[in-house]
């Protein structure tokens, strides 16, 4: 049996591998921003599916296939959260209500 660290796509697969790290991190990261941002408005948020499960229902967190990161916030927070952000240095590219 052929080792899978000797086979000819192994470094194609520790590359996904660490990708799938990076980016798990960097959507925790934002998330927490976004939390810290509803916190400094006195605004309650809650994280839904996606990525508080990742940390939970997976074996390692980067092994969950999408990256994406629901946050629920009042509809009238949203507009404040949204500024809190933008200042962060965050941006749209795309909104879906």
């Amino acid at each position: 049996a052929q080792s899978l660290l000797a086979s000819p796509i192994a470094d194609r697969l520790l590359a996904a591998d660490l990708t799938s790290r990076v980016l798990i991190q960097e959507r925790v990261a934002a998330a927490l921003d976004a939390i810290d941002a509803c916190n400094r408005l006195g605004t309650r948020a809650t994280l839904l599916k996606g990525i508080s499960l990742s940390h939970f229902q997976y074996a390692l967190p980067h092994l969950r296939p999408m990256t994406d990161a629901d946050l629920l916030v009042p509809e009238a927070a949203v507009a404040g959260v949204e500024g809190e952000l933008l200042q962060q240095g965050y941006w749209q590219e795309g909104v879906t209500i």
